[in-house]
């Protein structure tokens, strides 16, 4: 049997569907415009973490200490979204066992050896310094909770050890500088925030020292607590 309509049109499902995406991406592009979309100049991300790094099982623990953006600049777009470019600094710490210490030679050639007999209190640390490039990505999920992720180009600028020990009641201290670390590195790095605190990792592939110059440190990851990210 044949049915004709008449009067009115009869709108389909799939139409209705269709109409009320048009209409959320209508009211998002709207909400969109409404907000303060634009750049600024901005000084952020103070952090400091612990970890750990490749080495053979030669070190302990690995600290570092930074601002991600000293300066930098910002763009924020549909006001949950914020993408920066910046120049920041960073201090990281190789903490060897207290079994070994770091030892340099003439040819600013790095190695691990053991402490002599008798050296008690031991300690041994390396220190790179680093002006680092990074570029992040925020996005807040709504207005206390977010989450962040990028990378940073890490121009490793200077490098030095510390270490120290004691031979009966005396102690003795020694600080090594011309080492050679690696000039260029990566760091690729994530976290979550709540209002201006977070909880970020960080994480590193790349060799510590030059080819022949230096023990093998790479994979070097961080876990740490950050302060206007």
């Amino acid at each position: 049997m044949l049915t004709i309509f008449s009067g009115s049109a009869i709108e389909s499902p799939l139409s209705s569907i269709t109409k009320s995406a048009t209409e959320k991406k209508d009211t998002c592009m709207a909400e969109c415009d409404s907000v303060k979309n634009g750049w600024d100049v901005e000084v952020s991300g103070f952090y400091f973490g612990w970890g750990g790094t490749s080495s053979g099982g030669f070190t302990s623990t690995v600290k570092e200490v930074g601002i991600m953006n000293v300066v930098g600049v910002g763009y924020t777009f549909c006001d949950r979204n914020h993408l920066s470019l910046g120049v920041g600094y960073q201090a990281r710490f190789y903490s060897l066992k207290s079994d070994f210490q770091y030892m340099r030679d003439d040819d600013h050639v790095t190695w691990i050896d053991l402490w002599d007999d008798g050296a008690k209190s031991t300690q041994s640390s390396l220190t790179v310094h680093t002006i680092q490039f990074p570029l992040m990505y925020k996005m807040n999920v709504n207005k206390k909770f977010g989450f962040f992720l990028g990378a940073a180009l890490d121009w490793n600028i200077y490098a030095k050890f510390d270490k120290s020990h004691k031979v009966g009641d005396t102690r003795y201290s020694e600080n090594t500088k011309g080492l050679k670390q690696n000039k260029i590195g990566v760091d690729l790095m994530g976290g979550i925030s709540f209002k201006r605190l977070g909880i970020y990792a960080r994480y590193s592939p790349c060799k510590v020292f030059k080819n022949d110059f230096g023990p093998e440190m790479k994979n070097t990851w961080t876990l740490g607590l950050a302060i206007g990210f």
